[in-house]
């Protein structure tokens, strides 16, 4: 059975859609995870005076329990652009907590999250 060329490259283009989907998804599941463990222990450090769990280290809990799924989304979205920055500059980077990503040798603001250069 053959298909029409257009047909064959329109179920391409939907699989590679579909497959971009729960890339993303996934690593929207992974970020929020990552926060929602940040700020257990938090909040663990807090109820036992420090006796388990951390402090707000990064000093971004306020921020981080305020969060919408819009915040999310765009988190993931400067972290991918974190991830692509490091690799083109050949260095390290921080994403603040407005989003910016920027060189962290640079940085004088506490980072909402820090990308390390692999080389």
């Amino acid at each position: 059975m053959h298909l029409h060329p257009n047909i064959k490259y329109a179920v391409i283009f939907l699989l590679v859609v579909i497959a971009f989907g729960i890339a993303g998804q996934g690593d929207y599941e992974e970020a929020v995870s990552e926060q929602d463990i940040y700020c257990e222990f938090v909040e663990l450090w807090e109820r036992t005076n420090g006796r388990d769990g951390h402090p707000d280290w990064r000093r971004i809990y306020e921020r981080l329990v305020s969060l919408t799924n819009e915040d999310i989304e765009d988190f993931i979205i400067a972290l991918r652009a974190a991830e692509a920055m490091a690799e083109r500059w050949r260095e390290d980077v921080a994403i603040l907590t407005d989003f910016r990503v920027v060189k962290l040798k640079e940085n004088d603001e506490p980072p909402l999250e820090i990308i390390r250069y692999d080389v």
